[in-house]
């Protein structure tokens, strides 16, 4: 794996100059020239819609500002990326970084690709796994501890695979954690956290989580609370100093809802699961914010769910319908960005777009859209660390379900 660069991608967002405003109504129109733009080469016009609106919580009232257009660096192909590949479930992110180097981790026929992008949006790879019946890669990484893994058919059975390296790819230690299916990675503080499910997806699968410590990985334990005969499946985790939170859906009360499960002393001891969301839902992700928020997506009735707690996730405020879709991905720093597949109809329907929406950490809309690109799968969305931009990436699958190009935008947040 090359070294980590010391420069943050992408490079060059948009500088812009008002030209116009018009008020109709209570909406402000305003017009922008972008005066330098170093991924397109010349200047573009933009308008953007600014509506204000009051939005109602149980806890407060809090104003929102909505944006209905943002700057965006051209959709395109992501460089360096074969044209037929596939990526994690929604629990999983594909796209992570420090401050000094971008990862971006991917599938190509059963070979598992971790890149690296440099300043100037070069690209270098390295093949982690040649061969394998490889699905739903998973990374992470905090500073040069980075982790990897995916799950891998063997005969009969899928088995969840790690590799986890403390010299930022220099070295890798390899871990088979056993029979399971949906693996989620986080780090913090040079741990790692792992959950998957284990079992039937209908009837007997329970969640699992581990901890890698810097030398070992802790043997697997059951996080969810789920009775015999019922199943807790595709879940996401997160951790943050000693706190980590686990989020899953499962069917004891019949249909499928939203649970989690938190620790506050690093995984050694449990509190009781939180049923997250009553009606109908699933395929929830969760992350702590860098002001203390902690932040939960998932959909439900076609719908983009998003809650945000101030209290480490003791209790949530109402949800903030973020969009039309389903599959929601999040990702946390001080604001946070919601990524989703966005759609009007079933999830198995055509011509999904790539939704995103972007908020601060006081729960205000900063801005929102979907990008149109054909048939778009698997939506992941990535703040950068200084959070000057946003990046929206998805495949752009036209002919193979879920097996496409990697295609990406990038929002300015300036």
């Amino acid at each position: 794996m090359p070294r980590k660069n010391t420069s943050k991608f992408p490079k060059g967002y948009v500088t812009l100059l008002a030209e116009a405003v018009v008020v109709v109504g209570g909406i402000a129109t305003v017009t922008f020239c972008a005066v330098k733009n170093e991924w397109l080469g010349k200047p573009v016009a933009t308008t953007v819609t600014v509506m204000e609106s009051q939005a109602r919580k149980t806890t407060s009232t809090t104003t929102t500002t909505t944006t209905t257009a943002r700057v965006a660096v051209a959709t395109e192909n992501v460089a360096g990326v074969p044209s037929a590949v596939s990526l994690g479930f929604n629990n999983a992110d594909q796209v992570v970084s420090d401050g000094n180097g971008t990862n971006v981790i991917w599938v190509e026929n059963g070979k598992v690709t971790l890149a690296t992008r440099g300043e100037n949006g070069s690209v270098e790879t390295t093949t982690v796994l040649d061969q394998g019946a490889i699905t739903l890669p998973a990374i992470a990484r905090d500073g040069d501890l980075v982790a990897f893994g995916w799950t891998e058919r063997v005969g009969a059975d899928q088995q969840i695979n790690i590799g986890t390296s403390l010299d930022d790819g220099t070295t890798v230690a390899w871990k088979n954690m056993g029979t399971g299916n949906g693996l989620s990675l986080a780090a913090s503080d040079g741990q790692i956290a792992a959950v998957w499910h284990e079992g039937d997806e209908d009837a007997t699968a329970k969640v699992l989580f581990s901890k890698f410590n810097g030398t070992s990985w802790s043997t697997p334990i059951r996080i969810d609370s789920v009775p015999s005969g019922k199943a807790a499946v595709w879940a996401s985790v997160d951790i943050k100093g000693n706190n980590a939170l686990v989020t899953w859906r499962d069917n004891r009360d019949g249909n499928f809802t939203v649970w989690m499960r938190r620790s506050t002393d690093g995984g050694a001891t449990w509190l009781s699961d939180q049923h997250i969301a009553t009606k109908t839902s699933g395929d929830p992700v969760g992350c702590y914010g860098d002001n203390g928020n902690v932040w939960i997506a998932h959909h439900g009735l076609g719908k983009i769910s998003l809650l945000r707690s101030t209290d480490n996730g003791a209790s949530f405020g109402q949800p903030v319908e973020a969009g039309r879709g389903y599959f929601a991905h999040l990702n946390c720093r001080n604001n946070v960005v919601v990524g989703w597949e966005d759609i009007i109809g079933r999830h198995t329907d055509p011509n999904k777009k790539a939704g995103y929406a972007v908020y601060t950490s006081e729960g205000v809309k900063i801005t929102s859209g979907a990008i149109e690109d054909g048939s778009v799968a698997a939506t992941t969305v990535y703040i950068s660390p200084d959070e000057k931009t946003v990046e929206i990436l998805w495949l752009k699958t036209d002919t193979t379900p879920l097996v496409g190009t990697l295609r990406h935008q990038v929002l300015s947040l300036e």
